[in-house]
Order: C-alpha cells, then structure tokens, then sequence
C-alpha cells in the first residue's frame, strides 16, 4: 500500500491535472517543441487514469476493512449474539444483501435498525419457565425471573445442603453405622464367633479393573466378581442379591448368580448414598455449568428421615432347681429374641450455624398491601409465590414485588383457617366447614384428610415434609396436634407425662410451627402461652410472656415461626410487637415497627414477612445483622 501511495505522489507530480494534456499542447505549438504527441500524452493519462483508479480502490478497500473492524469491535463490546435476531429477521438481512441492498457503507445502520429492539438484553427466564431475552434496563417490577438470581438462589441452596450432609447427616448415619456394628460385635462375642470362626466376607468395587474384590474378615484375599462395568457402590439386600451401582452407565444392576449369603447385610445402606450426594454437592459448588445448577433438585428432606432405632437381645436360658411337681420347672424357660423399636430413637442433631446478632433497630424493608381487612396467614416456598389469606373465601398469590398473580377459593366456600405451602410448591389449606385439609396442585383442588368429630385449625409443614395440624373436638373441649404424612396419621400429641392437657380445649386459633431442633411450637391463644414439646411430644418449656411485664395489654400469641438460628418469632397483636425468643424459649426482645400482627413467615434469608391483621399490609422487617 505504501508503494502505491508513493506510485500516485509521482504521477501527481507529472501529471498535476486532468487537463495537463491541453496544456503541454499549447505549450507545444507555442514553443513548436514537441516534447511528446498526442498519442503519447493519451495514453500516459490512460495509464494514470488506471493507477489512480487502483490507489482509490485500495484505499476504500482499506476502509471497508477499518469499518467491519470497527463494527466487529462493536459488536463485541456489546455482547450482541445471533439469538437477539428472529429468523424471520435473519431471512431478511439476508434477502437484503443478496439484493445489494446491504454494502460496507450503510451494513452498521441496518445492524442497527435491526438491534433497536434488542440490545443491550439479558437472558432470562419467565415465570413459565420460558427462555426469553430481557433489557437490561426492563424495571424490576416485571414479572421476569432472571437466570442469574436462580443461578445465585441454586447455589446457594447447595452451599447449604452440602453443609448440612457434611456437618450434620453424614455423622448422624456414621453414628447409626458404628451402634451397629458394635452391636453385631457384641452378638459376635456372646455367641462365641468373635475367634474368627465366622465366615463374614466384605466386597468392595474397584472401578478401575471393572469387578468387585472378595475378601474375608481379615482383609485376605479369596476372590474376584466380574462382569461389571465401572463398579461404584455394592450392597447386598434381604435375599441375599448383590446390588451393584455402574458409575458411567447410571444402572443397578442386581446379580442373583454370585451368592453373598456370608455377608453382612448393611439395612441401613442410605450412608454409602449420603455421602455420594455430598460429594456431588461439593462438585456443583465449584462449578460454573449453569443449566446443571439452574436444574439441581435438593434430595436434603429425605436423608433427615432417620431409620427406627433397633435394641437386639439374644436368647438366654434360665436354670431352674429340678421340680417333679412341674415339668416347667424342671426344664426351665427361653426367653425368645426380642427386637423392639423405642420411643427414645434417632434423632438428628442441631445443624451448627454461623451466630448472627440481632440489630439494635430492625428495619421495614418492604411493604406491600393485599386487599384485606382482616388480614390473617401468610405463607410460601419460593418468594415469587407467596400465598395469604383472611377471613374470606379468597386466597391471594402475590409475587416478591407486591404484584398480584391470582386468587383461589376454598371447597365450602368460607374462610380457610390457615394455610400452608410444601416443598414442591403446592397449597395446603384448612377448610373450617369441611373439616378437610385440601391441597391444591396443578390448579385442582383435592381433599387429603377428611377428620371426623374434630376440626381444624392451624398447620405448618415440617422439614420433612409432615404436615402438623392443631385441631378442637366437636364440643370444644379438647385441643390436640396431629402429625400426618400425607394422609396418614402418624402421631397425637395431647397430654404431658402427668397426662394433663398441653392445650387449652376450645376452639380459638392454636398457630404452630417447628424449629431447627425438631420441636413443635404452638402459640395457644387462649392459654396466652407458647407450648413447646420435643419430636416425641415431650414437654419441654412454656413461655408466658415477658416477666417485666412491660407490655400494657396481656400476652395473647397469634401467629408464630422460626428462623435458621432456632429463634421463636411469635405475634402480640394486643400490644403492636413481635417478641423473639431462643430455642429454650427465653426471651430476647420485641420488634416494634408493626400494627395488629398476625400471621408470620420467615424467608431463607430470615427477612420477617408480617401480616397485619388490620390494614392488609405485608411488611417485610430485616432484625437480623
């Protein structure tokens, strides 16, 4: 290029303009010396013609490159990517350049007419679950879900998931593994097989020969099980069947032709699988794969679901003196083996948790109206859904902004008394006239439990997945709390050990709940008390309300909660505040900043959301640091 440009400053210089051959033919005539003819000046500014035809074409050749560099440098400070044009309009942008519509000098404004409407967008996700694009500038009261707000709100939940298995889960079955085995010991020696006489083997998966190695109780040798491909985890069941988990095929395979009968069987297996699962935690920590993390669904509930605590006692003869009254006496008796299931059994322990303070002053955050005028129960699973109800038919879903989404309404036709929301998402209500809890999934309503002789009145849903329902018999007498799996009932809890009531027996409102630890708290409204038993329905405190007595009015609790601290939040509605207590149910302060609350529910992040009973509100207070 450089050439050329030095190549056109010369001819220039010879030729200085287009009309130069009129002149050096004046001159010709004029002087009569004929420094080159006609023909020769023609065809030497035909030939300069060429070359500065060249020069011209290369320079704009430069420039179209300049200009696609500059448009490309563009398009890439912007992010832009085929997706953020329809096809319809790719088809078009194309038609258009075949045409010649389309050149190097005006390619940035069609790009741009094109992009008006899509530049400068996010990729998200609508609360259908539709991939769709976003503008970054799009306020945030639109009803779109933004991929990365699931992607942070995923990890997060795995963050604490993989926690909980490491820390909390993982030890429990360790625990539960080594009771076992010690008790196998134990019968071990009592019947006289603890000098190696046994024939108990152990099996172990070796992946990277594809079998499984035999070896006996000593850690020797005997043998190899093939036919396996890239053998994970083995276990053998009640028959006797060994169960082999294939790492890269993902299958199960079960192998009746290789007898394991002298095998320990491990009844409680669920160890070798919490841990896998905790390491895939681990991995999806670390990862960046979105669409893996985005499509993570927590298995966490069904690891805290503990096996039965087994007692095994074997078979012992008592001697008895020689009778020959009774035969009975002669001989003596066995005792049969006797293998019970306690009261007393498993039960997990407290997660650990990073202590947060409480702040000096809390803080309304956020505030929403619902429509209400006796504003009573609030509750959800994610905050883009959160349901509440009042002393009407209707049941509002609002989203985390305040916006509405829909309204149900109840069987009967009345009030719910509560309401509730499980893991998946679903509604559970109580419905008073009924005497039905209904659950409402995929838009249909169906009935779960239908009580006799009794009726409903508050429940909550466990971190199992149990529903915990607080209910009043048909002459108001009697108040008790039901835990149901499903529509199974699968514990009553009533009386203390001293088979008095734990409830006061009428119909007022009893709202429960249940904390990091297990226990069930109701907030008995009549008895102006919160009751507190263990998972076996155990007594464990009362709380009466604050003894300094600060409050004008009477402590008369309404709705109740717990945060991930194991901290009590329960209202006073009589007297404008929230009092927080410990997991012993001592008292730790008030939070003011509310008028007439009623209903509770905390977020994972331990935002309040408050329902006020009078105005219809939704403040959402931040109390913790």
């Amino acid at each position: 290029m450089a050439a050329l440009i030095d190549f056109k400053t010369q001819l220039i210089k010879l030729v200085p303009d287009q009309s130069l051959p009129n002149d050096l033919k004046k001159k010709a005539d004029k002087e009569k010396i004929a420094k080159a003819s006609w023909k020769e000046m023609e065809e030497r500014m035909k030939d300069w013609n060429e070359q500065v035809a060249m020069i011209r074409e290369a320079e704009q050749s430069k420039m179209n490159q300049q200009r696609q560099n500059k448009l490309l440098g563009w398009l890439n400070q912007k992010q832009l990517i085929s997706e953020q044009f329809s096809e319809e309009t790719l088809k078009r942008l194309q038609r258009e350049k075949e045409a010649g519509f389309i050149t190097p000098e005006n390619v940035e404004q069609k790009l741009m007419e094109s992009l008006e409407t899509t530049a400068d967008y996010e990729f998200a996700l609508d609360k259908e679950g539709v991939r769709r694009w976003r503008s970054i500038y799009e306020h945030k009261d639109s009803d779109t879900i933004v991929l990365e707000d699931i992607y942070k709100t995923k990890k997060e939940v795995i963050e604490k998931d993989a926690e909980e298995i490491e820390k909390v889960i993982a030890p429990t079955y360790e625990e539960i593994r080594n009771e076992l085995m010690n008790q196998i010991a134990n019968l071990d020696r009592e019947t006289g097989n603890s000098d190696g006489n046994n024939k108990s083997q152990i099996l172990t998966a070796d992946g990277n020969s594809n079998c499984i190695h035999v070896l006996d109780q000593d850690g020797q040798f005997i043998r190899y099980i093939e036919n396996v491909k890239n053998p994970y985890s083995v276990c053998v069941d009640e028959l006797d069947n060994l169960c082999v988990a294939e790492l890269l095929t993902g299958d199960v395979k079960m192998d009746p032709r290789h007898s394991a009968q002298d095998v320990v069987r491990c009844d409680h297996c669920k160890e070798n699988i919490v841990q896998s699962y905790c390491d895939i935690c681990h991995e999806l920590e670390g990862s960046n794969d979105v669409s893996v993390i985005v499509e993570y669904r927590p298995r966490i509930k069904e690891f805290r679901k503990l096996p039965a605590k087994v007692h095994v006692t074997l078979p012992s003869f008592s001697p008895k003196h020689i009778n020959g009254e009774q035969f009975y006496e002669i001989v003596g008796s066995i005792k049969p083996l006797v293998s019970t299931t306690g009261e007393d059994g498993y039960r997990i322990k407290s997660p650990e948790i990073s202590p947060r303070m409480l702040l000096d002053m809390p803080e309304v955050i956020k505030t929403f109206n619902t429509g209400y005028k006796e504003f009573r129960s609030i509750s959800f699973h994610s905050e883009e859904n959160i349901w509440t109800s009042a002393r009407i038919k209707d049941i509002k879903c609002f989203s985390a902004d305040g916006n509405f989404i829909k309204t149900i309404s109840t069987e009967s036709g009345i009030l719910p008394n509560d309401i509730a929301v499980t893991s998946a998402g679903d509604l559970v209500y109580c419905d008073f006239k009924l005497k039905t809890l209904n659950k409402l999934k995929n838009e249909q309503s169906e009935e779960i439990i239908v009580l006799q002789l009794w009726t409903p009145v508050n429940l909550c849903v466990t971190s199992t997945g149990d529903f915990l329902v607080s209910m009043f018999n048909d002459d108001n007498t009697q108040s008790k709390v039901v835990r149901y799996l499903e529509s199974t009932e699968k514990q009553t809890i009533q009386f203390d050990d001293e088979n008095k009531p734990l409830y006061s027996g009428n119909a007022f409102i009893k709202y429960l709940t249940e904390n990091g630890a297990n226990d069930i708290c109701v907030a008995d409204y009549k008895a102006g008390a919160v009751v507190a038993v263990d998972l076996n329905g155990k007594l464990r405190w009362r709380y009466t309300g604050h003894p300094s007595g600060a409050k004008k009015n009477p402590f008369k609790p309404h709705g109740i909660t717990a945060n991930s601290q194991i901290q009590i939040l329960t209202a006073d509605n009589d007297n404008n505040c929230i009092h927080i207590l410990d997991q012993d149910g001592q008292f730790l302060r008030y939070i003011g900043n509310t008028r007439n609350p009623l209903g509770l529910y905390v977020d994972k992040l331990d935002n309040l959301y408050v329902a006020e009973y009078n105005t219809g509100d939704v403040k959402v207070i931040r109390y913790l640091k």
